[in-house]
């Protein structure tokens, strides 16, 4: 199991943006909370956890920049300097939008499994703060 956790305190509300890209199938499940990635017979389970007041799930979206009016910021026409632009039709992106918030508080947790059948049937990550991690 591999987990990505993100916790931060903005000093004004904000809408926050995570997102992870892949070239698998992306399939939700219909609470928004945990997700299966398939590609090439491999099987990745993804779970959603947090702890805030305000709502997250997961939805997906192509892979494509996002407009600056869409994200409510300024994007300077610099942003990117690379000299080809990569071809992004066969990559999607699993996303998760929390609006309206100064705190974030999310983790995603990622596990491989055998099957789409075999989705663990409760949660593979109990929240922790990251102040509160240690290795075994």
């Amino acid at each position: 199991t591999v987990v990505i956790q993100d916790e931060a305190v903005f000093s004004e509300k904000m809408d926050i943006w995570w997102f992870a890209h892949t070239q698998g199938n992306i399939r939700i499940a219909a609470d928004g909370k945990s997700a299966i990635i398939t590609r090439s017979g491999i099987t990745l389970y993804a779970e959603l956890i947090t702890d805030m007041e305000a709502a997250a799930s997961f939805t997906v979206m192509e892979a494509e920049s996002l407009d600056a009016d869409y994200v409510g910021c300024t994007v300077g026409t610099d942003y990117y300097t690379g000299d080809t632009e990569l071809d992004r039709s066969s990559i999607s992106k699993l996303c998760v939008r929390v609006d309206d918030t100064q705190e974030l508080r999310l983790a995603v947790a990622f596990k491989v499994i055998n099957s789409p059948a075999d989705a663990p049937k409760s949660s593979i990550y109990t929240w922790q703060d990251i102040s509160q991690w240690k290795a075994d």
